[in-house]
């Protein structure tokens, strides 16, 4: 769980390392400089692997996905070093594989099965839309379905009532129906607009880097 207190928000953050560490060693000159970078890629893939974030696996597979379907430029700084970083994160899930193979893949197939319901994902989800479709312009308020999570889970129609998951203080599990939810349309957009905002800094900022050299 590292210093988050929680599997699945310290994943969040290991998968968001993943790029600006290779960013930082694309920009390091010194060798052995460069090598502990890759080193710590190595860290993040295996730290994301052995907390069993299913969430985590999922959004890291997305990250690796992008560095390695990108031009080698956007990353590295020669086409030899997108090859060292396939290698690093085929030992990272030699090492994961080492550490927790059988529990490891019982968590992959989980994603895939319908038994668990994600864990419960799938019936708080319905359980938010229900919220939300009771107060459909301002939502249930700040906090609104983690505070009545109990009566929602009860009340929608499907939900698994006998499941260990159906007790008071459950977060929705997905940060863009909790807005909407808790927020309404307004709290929705607004999210949005920070992502939206965050990501067009970003290119922003690079496009300022490259024409300063």
């Amino acid at each position: 769980t590292g210093l988050q207190g929680d599997h699945n928000m310290f994943a969040a953050y290991q998968g968001l390392a993943l790029a600006p560490a290779l960013v930082l060693a694309s920009r390091e000159r010194l060798a052995h400089t460069r090598l502990a970078y890759y080193a710590a890629v190595v860290f993040i893939v295996v730290s994301v692997g052995i907390s069993f974030s299913r969430g985590g696996l999922l959004a890291l597979l997305a990250v690796v996905l992008v560095t390695l379907v990108l031009p080698w430029r956007v990353f590295f700084r020669r086409p030899a070093h997108k090859l060292a970083y396939v290698l690093v994160l085929a030992v990272s899930a030699v090492i994961i594989g080492l550490l927790g193979s059988t529990q490891y893949l019982g968590r992959i197939e989980t994603i895939f099965s319908g038994n668990d319901r994600g864990s419960g994902r799938t019936d708080l989800w319905a359980a938010a839309w229900h919220g939300y479709s009771q107060h459909p312009w301002l939502g249930l308020g700040g906090g609104g379905f983690e505070a009545n999570s109990l009566s929602l889970l009860q009340n929608t129609p499907g939900v698994n009532l006998n499941a260990e998951y159906v007790s008071a203080g459950r977060p929705v599990h997905n940060a863009y129906l909790e807005s909407l939810t808790d927020l309404g349309p307004v709290g929705l957009i607004l999210f949005l607009a920070l992502i939206g905002l965050t990501f067009w800094f970003l290119l922003r900022a690079a496009r300022l880097y490259r024409a300063v050299g």
